[in-house]
């Protein structure tokens, strides 16, 4: 099946015109894109449409997993980049972020805002990017089911993972992510 690809010139034009700005986790961003994957529609407002493929490996990886998984966005991003953003970007703009505040302890879930950067997906694609290099891409694959598959919240499943795959405690997982980022 195929899948629809909406553009359109602004974020805001896309979110007034299909109800994303109802929508109770709406960011107000000058860029970036939206996703149906039950049927198969992505739109994306602003610069570089064409470049932006997060979106539709969304859709794509609802073929392996029922439901979004923070590990799927850090998938998306590795892969499609984020708010306009090649991964390379924003994987830079987190370093930039974790050197200029090293005593900010880590929450991915309540990074604070800094335009134009979505650390928390970042965040993610180190650890696909990560995962991938140490273990191959059916790692990541395995993590990502093993993630869908878990109950509770985000986080909590966010900490079962880390737990189960990395041997980390949530204290511990900001000293091993400045570690692979090579951050003193």
């Amino acid at each position: 099946p195929l899948i629809e690809f909406f553009v359109y010139p602004s974020f805001s034009q896309m979110n007034k015109d299909f109800g994303f700005d109802m929508h109770p986790f709406y960011q107000s961003v000058s860029v970036g894109g939206r996703q149906i994957a039950a049927n198969r529609m992505v739109f994306y407002g602003g610069a570089k449409a064409e470049a932006n493929i997060h979106e539709i490996i969304h859709i794509l990886l609802r073929q392996i997993t029922p439901a979004p998984t923070m590990l799927e966005e850090g998938i998306c991003t590795y892969y499609g980049g984020s708010i306009g953003k090649s991964y390379e970007e924003q994987k830079a703009g987190l370093i930039r972020y974790l050197e200029n505040n090293p005593k900010e302890p880590i929450n991915i879930f309540d990074f604070p805002e800094d335009y134009g950067y979505n650390h928390s997906y970042t965040v993610m694609a180190v650890l696909v990017e990560y995962i991938e290099k140490q273990w191959g891409v059916e790692r990541v694959l395995e993590m990502l089911k093993f993630e869908a598959k878990e109950k509770g919240g985000d986080e909590e499943v966010f900490r079962n993972m880390i737990k189960t795959y990395f041997e980390l405690e949530e204290s511990e997982f900001a000293s091993f992510l400045r570690k692979i980022l090579d951050i003193n």
